[in-house]
Formats: structure tokens, C-alpha cells, sequence
């Protein structure tokens, strides 16, 4: 017989005369992939870091916008529509006035008619 590494034995097994039949195709089951995926690096972020959305369907409308953590808008990175499938935006860390955040945890929030992602990024000193 044949040993398998984590102990047992399985003897030999001889076909000698088998057929072959029909099978009747199942159904395809669809797949759920998400439409858009979002990434943010390096996080945690000193003095900018980068965004990319990968969006399967480009031409939608979306917004991209960094809140802090009572939930108020610090900036709109972005806000139109997505010309490409990859796209990709740069936070220097400052907020619509233009002044450096402080050091802390943020919210960006990719939203679309159909699609909201939010990830938790850090900015350090």
C-alpha cells in the first residue's frame, strides 16, 4: 500500500472496467465582485498619502471625502465623475482650509449612487 506522512496505509485499487455517462450542466451561479475597490498607503500617513479607486465601470459619479471622528467633514478630496477604471488622488493632510490636521483617526469615504466604503486611516505627526 501507499503511506501518507501523517500515518495510515491505503491499499491498491484496480479498475478494470468503468463507463462513461452523460452529465447534465448545472445552473451558473453568479459571482458577486465588488464594482469598486479603494486603497490608501501609507497608512498610517506623516505628510501625504496616496488613494487609488479601482472602479470597474468608469463614468460613475462619486465623492471622496475625509471626515474626522465626530463625523464632520474635514475635506472633499474629490467630487465628479471617474474617468478611468483606476484613478488615483493624493491627501497632503490638510483640510478645506488648508491648514495640517491634527494628528488622529480619520474616515475616507468613497460614495457613489451605488457603492459606500469607508476605511479608517491614521495621520501621525
Amino acid at each position: 500500500g501507499f503511506g501518507f506522512p501523517w500515518g495510515g496505509n491505503v491499499g491498491m485499487v484496480e479498475i478494470t472496467d468503468f463507463e462513461v455517462k452523460s452529465v447534465e450542466p448545472t445552473a451558473a451561479k453568479e459571482i458577486s465582485i465588488p464594482a469598486y475597490s479603494m486603497s490608501f498607503f501609507p497608512n498610517p500617513m506623516s505628510i501625504s498619502a496616496t488613494i487609488q479607486i479601482h472602479n470597474q465601470y468608469p463614468g460613475d459619479q462619486i465623492d471622496l471625502t475625509i471626515y474626522n471622528m465626530m463625523g464632520q467633514k474635514v475635506v472633499n478630496l474629490f467630487s465628479g465623475h471617474q474617468i478611468s477604471e483606476l484613478q488615483s488622488f493624493t491627501w497632503n493632510g490638510s483640510n478645506s482650509n488648508g491648514q495640517h490636521v491634527v494628528p488622529g483617526i480619520y474616515l475616507l469615504q468613497l460614495h457613489s449612487n451605488t457603492y459606500r466604503e469607508t476605511m479608517r486611516i491614521e495621520v501621525l505627526k
